[in-house]
C-alpha cells in the first residue's frame, strides 16, 4: 500500500514539474514577444523620429540657402559646422570644402589693415552675446584672393540643450553701395527728389537737396504737413491739402499732384509729387 502511494506520488511530482516548465516556457515565450514589441516599437519610434529630424534639418538648411545674407555655424573653438549656400558663393568655396574646418582657414577680416577676426571671437568668449562688425570691414578669403566689403555679426546661439554654436551672418556689400551711388549719380543729375512720410508722427522726410534746390535751410530734413503748406502757393493749395489728407490716412497718391513752391529767393516753382505705400 505504501509503494503504491509512493508511485502515485512521484507521478502526480513529474505532472507537476511538467506542467511548471510549460508555464515558465509559456511565460519566457510572452515575455519575449513583449520585449520584441516594445523594441520594435522604440525602434520604429526612432526611425520617425530621425525622418522628422531629417525634415526639419532638410527644411532648415533649404530655408537658410534661401536667404540673401551669408550664414555660418561655428563650435566655440571656430570650427564650421553648417553653412549657407550664400555664403559659399561669396566666399567663392564649396560647403563640403570648407565643413569642419576651422574659420581661420577659410577667411580672415580686416579693419584698418589688421586681422580682427580672433579679438571678434574673444569678445564672444567674454560673455558679449553679439559682435558687430565695424565700418569698413573687408572679408578677405584664405582659401582663394577673393575679399569684399562685408557687414554683418557674430553671434552666440544656443542650437540644443547644452549646446553652444556661434552664428556668423554677413553680407557683400560692394553691390549694394554701387548701386546706390549709381543712383545717388543720377538723382543728383535731375529734379527728383526722394521723400518718406511717417504717418504715426506727421512728418514728411525728404532728400537733403530738396532743401539745397529750394534755397531754403534743411535743419533735420523734415517737414511737417503744415509746414509744407506754408511753402505751397495759394492757388495750388487746396489739391494739395487734399493730397496730404489722403496721405496721413495711409493711402498713397496714386495720381501726380502738380502745385508751386516758394523759393527761398522768393520765386515759386513747378514740381509734381507722387507716392506708393512701402508697408
Amino acid at each position: 500500500m505504501i509503494d503504491q502511494i509512493n508511485l502515485f506520488t512521484g507521478g502526480a511530482s513529474i505532472r507537476y514539474s511538467i506542467i511548471l516548465n510549460i508555464i515558465l516556457l509559456a511565460a519566457i515565450v510572452i515575455l519575449s514577444l513583449v520585449f520584441y514589441l516594445i523594441a520594435r516599437k522604440r525602434k520604429h519610434e526612432r526611425l520617425v523620429k530621425k525622418k522628422q529630424l531629417d525634415t526639419q534639418q532638410k527644411f532648415a538648411r533649404e530655408l537658410l540657402d534661401s536667404v540673401p545674407a551669408g550664414f555660418i555655424l561655428l563650435t566655440p573653438n571656430g570650427n564650421i559646422k553648417q553653412v549657407n549656400r550664400q555664403a559659399s558663393a561669396e566666399l567663392g568655396v564649396q560647403k563640403q570644402d570648407i565643413k569642419n574646418k576651422n574659420i581661420r582657414e577659410v577667411f580672415s577680416i580686416f579693419h584698418e589693415n589688421i586681422n580682427i577676426l580672433d579679438e571678434l571671437l574673444g569678445r564672444l568668449q567674454k560673455d558679449e552675446q553679439e559682435v558687430t562688425l565695424p565700418p569698413d570691414t573687408f572679408i578677405y578669403g584664405t582659401i582663394n584672393t577673393i575679399s569684399f566689403l562685408a557687414k554683418g555679426y557674430f553671434k552666440n546661439v544656443t542650437v540644443e540643450k547644452n549646446s553652444n554654436y556661434i552664428l556668423f551672418t554677413f553680407r557683400n556689400v560692394v553691390t549694394e553701395l554701387t548701386q546706390e551711388y549709381v543712383l545717388n549719380m543720377a538723382l543728383r543729375r535731375t529734379k527728383i527728389f526722394p521723400w518718406s512720410y511717417d504717418t504715426k508722427c506727421n512728418l514728411m522726410t525728404i532728400d537733403p537737396r530738396y532743401f539745397e534746390h529750394l534755397g531754403i535751410p534743411a535743419g533735420d530734413c523734415t517737414l511737417t504737413n503744415e509746414q509744407f503748406a506754408q511753402l505751397v502757393h495759394p492757388d495750388d493749395i487746396a489739391g494739395v491739402l487734399k493730397a496730404l489728407t489722403l496721405q496721413a490716412q495711409g493711402n498713397f497718391i496714386e495720381d501726380p499732384v502738380s502745385y508751386r513752391l516758394h523759393r527761398g529767393d522768393g520765386k515759386w516753382e513747378w514740381f509734381e509729387a507722387q507716392s506708393t505705400y512701402l508697408g
